[in-house]
């Protein structure tokens, strides 16, 4: 009898382990990109985790055109975080930089308006993909020598934020476009939308994004946040990432992690590791340019 509750017992863990193994097969890697060549800036690293006890798909993405334009003082870096699936963050990772490289000679002294167009004819596209439904938050950064001097130009949609790492503290450079914030709710409303519980519509938490076209009647806008920032030697980081970090991490919180580390790669990895232990409930995904 003992022996036969032995072999059940033991038949038992078999299977529980063998249903582990299985469960483990099935969760999403994360993700980590490091590169110390980068031509447009120092160094830059990428650090993504689905956070699958929480998320059962990863619908963050991004992308990392160094040597962008055939030049290597430019690149384009982007973070992007897709809801109602991750297809329009997918996507929008090759068609933002096609489109940025298309239309860029025509607008290279008016980045700003580049980014509008960009963003523009994204949602052009998307629509032709039926993306009614479904969308992405945006946070994009161009690197360009201008006049000898590095200068990073900014744009972002939704509450894909970055901030900028000093020597001396943190600022962020970017507005988080939701619909709790007053200004956007009368944007909204200006618009012909309205929101109710902090979603326009009653659907849709951010106000800007890629893509959710059956939302754009009601407010929803790809008109990005833009701003540019010259480098100097003063400025260590920028650091773009989903909200699955800023919900749980603010800026002064990224800065006081970030500044007792020794590069990128170690910022990033530390911040999605942060977040995860700080109980995020949603994918991470963090971006690190490196200037000084």
């Amino acid at each position: 009898m003992l022996l036969i509750l032995k072999l059940l017992k033991d038949n038992f863990k078999e299977k529980n382990n063998m249903q582990r193994n299985f469960l483990d097969s099935m969760q999403p890697q994360a993700r980590n990109e490091f590169k110390t060549t980068a031509k447009s800036v120092r160094e830059y690293a990428y650090t993504e985790d689905c956070n699958f006890k929480c998320r059962p798909a990863m619908e963050d993405d991004h992308f990392a055109r160094d040597n962008f334009l055939e030049d290597d003082t430019s690149g384009l870096f982007g973070i992007l975080d897709g809801h109602g699936g991750g297809e329009v963050a997918k996507y929008c990772v090759k068609s933002i930089p096609d489109a940025f490289d298309k239309f860029y000679d025509d607008n290279e002294h008016n980045i700003e308006k580049l980014f509008q167009i960009t963003f523009s004819k994204v949602d052009d596209e998307l629509r032709m993909k039926g993306a009614q439904d479904s969308g992405s938050t945006a946070c994009v950064c161009f690197v360009r020598k201008e006049n000898n001097s590095v200068v990073a130009h900014i744009a972002n949609l939704g509450d894909t934020r970055a901030i900028i790492v000093r020597e001396n503290g943190v600022e962020r450079i970017t507005v988080d476009h939701k619909a709790s914030d007053p200004s956007e709710i009368e944007r909204i409303q200006k618009a012909g939308g309205f929101v109710v519980k902090d979603r326009v519509s009653g659907q849709l938490a951010v106000t800007r994004a890629l893509g959710d076209l059956a939302l754009k009647k009601e407010g929803v806008s790809n008109i990005p946040y833009y701003r540019k920032i010259p480098i100097t030697s003063n400025d260590k980081y920028i650091i773009m990432a989903s909200d699955g970090l800023w919900d749980v991490i603010d800026d002064q919180g990224a800065y006081e992690i970030a500044k007792g580390l020794k590069d990128s790669q170690e910022i990033s990895k530390s911040l999605v590791a942060t977040a995860l232990k700080n109980g995020s409930r949603d994918n991470v995904s963090v971006f690190v340019l490196k200037f000084n």
